[in-house]
């Protein structure tokens, strides 16, 4: 995921990379464009510190001002004196020893993830009537982070979920669209159907670099199972 924003309490336009570290967009790391890249560490990324994230620049002014306000907004030449409002957002010194020892493994860890992707594709070629895969881009090199499907038919999702499930394979829906969450649903006026209609399709599928084409190839049959399944039962009920 790679998203632009802008951040009020800097009055500076902000990359979001949270997942993709790595991922090049013509040949330029992601998260190295604009003022300020934020970057996630969170369990699931490709390298974590369990929790907290991270936020890079090449403005000195702009680094001085987060350090600040994620140190609880203290002067940093008056030790206990806040001239600002600010926050507890610092990475313990052990979190952040975590993090650095991963870096020399980033490369190998991306490549095995894009293989992990690749090797669906190949083996799920015969679904080709049920699903479908995003294409990469030109000129990008995604970093794989999640490998995930899409269904063309959105109401096979949650029983291709719920099958897998049961056979100890852990899936998960895309992510929900933010307009439709709760807390912004009653006020939001967006139409984004090409949102909404990826959310109900997607389906991330495992996607660890410790994964073996063995164990890709179970997933792989597993869902193939489901699919067979889906349409023995139609065409039964169509003939009946």
């Amino acid at each position: 995921m790679y998203l632009i924003g802008y951040n009020r309490t800097t009055n500076h336009s902000e990359n979001q990379s949270h997942h993709p570290h790595g991922a090049e967009i013509e040949g330029q790391r992601v998260g190295s464009f604009g003022k300020i890249n934020c970057f996630s560490f969170y369990a699931n990324k490709i390298i974590t510190t369990g929790e907290g994230g991270m936020c890079t620049t090449d403005d000195a002014t702009l680094a001085d001002r987060m350090r600040l306000l994620r140190g609880h907004g203290m002067d940093p030449n008056r030790k206990y004196w806040h001239t600002v409002i600010g926050y507890n957002y610092r990475m313990t010194n052990l979190q952040a020893a975590l993090g650095v020892a991963q870096l020399p493994l980033l490369a190998k860890w991306i490549e095995k993830r894009r293989w992990v992707s690749s090797r669906y594709r190949e083996l799920l070629a015969t679904l080709n009537d049920a699903l479908y895969f995003l294409e990469e881009p030109q000129r990008t090199k995604s970093a794989c982070w999640m490998s995930f499907v899409m269904l063309k038919d959105p109401n096979c999702r949650d029983r291709l979920i719920g099958s897998l499930t049961e056979q100890g394979i852990e899936t998960r829906p895309l992510f929900w669209p933010v307009h439709d969450m709760p807390p912004y649903r009653e006020n939001s006026t967006a139409s984004l159907p090409v949102t909404e209609d990826l959310a109900r399709r997607g389906v991330m599928l495992p996607s660890h670099t410790k994964l073996s084409d063995e164990d890709l190839k179970m997933i792989c049959n597993a869902i193939a199972a489901v699919f067979t399944e889906t349409e023995s039962f139609r065409r039964s009920h169509a003939n009946s």
